[in-house]
């Protein structure tokens, strides 16, 4: 077993229209802050859920092929079962989103 101390590596990421930000990671989670101003993409294997926190502004969450589509204002918590689906989310916001962390996660996507 490894004792030894985990180091958080922190990241910023910044594109015309989202901001993240790494608030907390470790060997298993990450817990990152998006500033959203227009859409984001989130993306997943099929092996993590997402957690969306909206702790301000509004947004759309919709399925890719926008068949499916919810309103998400300052507040809500939505929960999204891992199942390998990508997910746009489009708006002005602020989200608290939470993953577990895998080779598709926010460092090796969006932080170079």
């Amino acid at each position: 077993m490894d004792y030894s101390r985990y180091e958080v590596q922190r990241f910023d990421s910044e594109t015309e229209d989202v901001l993240l930000r790494i608030l907390s990671r470790c060997k298993y989670f990450e817990c990152v802050s998006c500033t959203l101003h227009g859409t984001y993409s989130l993306e997943e294997d099929g092996n993590s859920f997402y957690s969306l926190l909206c702790v301000g502004g509004n947004a759309v969450l919709k399925n890719q092929e926008g068949t499916e589509r919810m309103d998400i204002k300052a507040g809500d918590s939505i929960f999204i079962p891992a199942g390998g689906q990508k997910f746009l989310l489009e708006g002005e916001g602020e989200f608290i989103i939470t993953h577990i962390k895998s080779a598709g996660s926010f460092k090796s996507r969006h932080f170079l």
